[in-house]
């Protein structure tokens, strides 16, 4: 199973996601949209933050938990790499996420500023899926 694939659609980036559980697709879906960001090769877990999402369903958890590893990454200045989903469950979510600090990661030309959606969150035969549609500063600038 291959973790995540990305595609233009218009002018959003589309990341498709597989996990093998729920908690394995929320963590790679972090992985997928940090490795849009910056070039994770070589990112040694040196800081780690723990972080709590709110969220009724699935779709609002996920769209959370991604939004608020882009702000805490924007604000402590961290390139996280690695990422630990200990509690997911209706109303919250808990974990940590781990990296570097950005100015010694080499930057992807298409940093993500915004989750746009979530969707298709489901089982399929292989586990989970999902897709998410983000935007991009190159996005924000083209509109």
């Amino acid at each position: 199973m291959t973790p995540h694939e990305v595609f233009k659609d218009g002018n959003s980036l589309v990341i498709d996601v597989t996990g093998d559980t729920m908690t394995d697709l929320f963590e790679r879906s972090a992985y997928a949209i940090f490795d849009q960001c910056f070039d994770l090769d070589g990112v040694a877990p040196t800081y780690s933050r723990p972080l709590v999402a709110p969220g009724d369903t699935l779709g609002e958890l996920l769209t959370n938990w991604l939004t608020v590893l882009l702000a805490e990454s924007a604000a402590a200045g961290i390139a996280f790499s690695m990422f630990n989903v200990d509690r997911l469950e209706e109303g919250g979510l808990q974990g940590w996420a781990s990296g570097m600090p950005v100015d010694e990661v080499v930057r992807r030309t298409r940093p993500i500023v915004a989750i746009e959606s979530v969707e298709g969150l489901s089982r399929v035969t292989s586990g989970f899926s999902v897709r998410i549609q983000v935007g991009t500063e190159r996005t924000l600038r083209s509109v």
